[in-house]
């Protein structure tokens, strides 16, 4: 289980939101700007909490009472971000490597094998289009071996077709692995098809969480 009981103050509003995550396919939802993001950054280290608890099982990764705040290399996390960041200067193969706690020469080649980018391995980023950009960085963040996979809008640019293809991958992974994964997204599609458990995140606040048919407009699902 993941708990997440914080506020911060950014410019536009104060966020503040408590909430526990026991499906392992989430989405933080909401319009652009309404803290989705923050959030995400929190859990993952990259940003602080004014106040609160983050806390991962028993392991608490934040805690303003108690002056803890794990770093973010210390929170066995993936992260991908809505841009590719791979390092330009390796090939899909040296990428994915570098991001392996240790060599497993089995799991690389299972890695590469469900995400069927044998034919990537010895390309560099720029080579790659948009699609295996952001393929390639999803299983880069998987190679760690994440008890939580964070996505911050990774797909906006994509086709459905891609879209379908990688978060079937994830699903694979993660029966496989045991991670949760946490989708940050304003992209209703994405959620009904992909998603559990829905927070629906607007100015800060949580407005309503459940599943998404429970909470997202009805009409939508009909046109599916």
């Amino acid at each position: 289980m993941i708990e997440v009981k914080i506020q911060k103050q950014i410019p536009e509003f104060n966020i503040d939101v408590d909430f526990k995550i026991n499906e392992k396919f989430v989405s933080i939802f909401g319009k652009s700007g309404s803290g989705k993001t923050t959030i995400l950054r929190c859990i993952a280290g990259l940003e602080t909490p004014d106040k609160g608890q983050i806390k991962f099982k028993n392991e608490i990764w934040f805690s303003s009472k108690e002056n803890i705040n794990l770093p973010t290399q210390k929170r066995n996390i993936g992260f991908v971000f809505q841009q590719p960041t791979l390092f330009p200067n390796m090939t899909v193969e040296e990428n994915i490597k570098f991001a392996m706690k240790e060599e497993d020469k089995n799991f690389f080649e299972k890695l590469v094998s469900i995400a069927k980018i044998e034919n990537l391995l010895y390309r560099y980023p720029q080579k790659l289009s948009g699609g295996e950009k952001q393929k390639v960085s999803v299983i880069r963040a998987i190679a760690r071996k994440p008890d939580i996979l964070l996505l911050d809008e990774p797909f906006t640019a994509l086709d459905f077709e891609t879209k379908f293809e990688i978060w079937e991958e994830i699903k694979v992974l993660s029966k496989e692995l045991d991670f949760y994964t946490i989708l940050v997204s304003h992209d209703i599609f994405e959620v009904v098809k992909f998603i559990n458990q829905v927070f629906y995140l607007q100015n800060g606040n949580i407005m309503k969480k459940g599943k998404p048919l429970e909470i997202l407009p009805t009409d939508v699902y009909l046109r599916l």
